[in-house]
């Protein structure tokens, strides 16, 4: 290929690239290319091996501007460069690590629903161990919310009669200092768990568990129930949250 012409169509198709983004390239002024008598650009194999170093640049997510600033560095600035790209695509990772766990979390509480909605009825133990009130205002408990929404819970006590209050799940109980939780796993509760459907547009009217929950007390001694949040999602024009109760049986 030594001392050939090549097209800019040739230079798309070998690094493929669109035409486009290489014009846009060389307006942003990575490159200069010659052009012949006809108007047409016509680079050489120096240039093919510089765009190409741009195209290695520009997939590691280094911005335009910072590429033409490499004509200018020195090597011990490029080093500095390369070390905070480093960081950042390292702080990129982590992020994205975060957002896959997050993802997988939310596909467990869709796979769950799905298996409640086949099997309404089942024992099973609340797979957490702690549950703290909070006010929707508290600062990190919002923050513990937005990371995962299936901390979320609605506690009741069956036995004392009490409306209920909402509940965040933690992951350890409070300081000495701190209000008692809500609500401790002990090694022999036992939970019969059913999916809830409740009307977010209806202010949470119309929630199952209050009717559920009754049905059951016909039949079994109940006390502490536990609706946890699984997901929301459009049904008959409106949004249901669906949440997984847990009622336990005392006898």
């Amino acid at each position: 290929m030594k001392g050939r012409r090549l097209s800019i169509g040739e230079i798309s198709k070998i690094l493929d690239i669109p035409t486009s983004k290489l014009r846009f390239w060389e307006n942003q002024g990575l490159f200069s290319i010659s052009k012949r008598a006809n108007k047409y650009r016509s680079y050489t194999t120096t240039d093919l091996i510089q765009i190409a170093d741009i195209l290695f640049y520009r997939n590691l997510g280094i911005p335009i501007r910072e590429i033409n600033n490499f004509s200018s560095m020195t090597l011990r600035e490029y080093g500095s460069f390369l070390q905070d790209t480093q960081q950042q695509l390292e702080d990129k990772i982590r992020e994205n690590i975060r957002m896959y766990q997050r993802i997988c979390r939310q596909q467990q509480c869709y796979s769950k629903l799905l298996q409640l909605l086949i099997q309404p009825r089942a024992f099973e133990q609340p797979p957490f161990s702690c549950v703290v009130s909070w006010d929707f205002c508290e600062k990190d408990r919002i923050a513990s919310y937005a990371e995962d929404p299936s901390r979320y819970v609605w506690f009741r006590d069956t036995g004392s009669g009490s409306a209920g209050q909402k509940g965040i799940i933690v992951s350890a109980p409070p300081a000495p200092d701190e209000p008692p939780p809500l609500w401790k796993r002990t090694e022999h509760a036992k939970f019969l768990t059913f999916p809830v459907r409740a009307y977010v547009e209806d202010d949470y009217r119309g929630l199952e568990s209050e009717s559920i929950v009754s049905e059951i007390r016909q039949h079994h001694r109940t006390g502490t129930y536990i609706a946890r949040h699984l997901l929301t999602c459009a049904e008959g024009g409106g949004h249901i949250e669906y949440l997984q109760g847990y009622l336990e049986i005392l006898d």
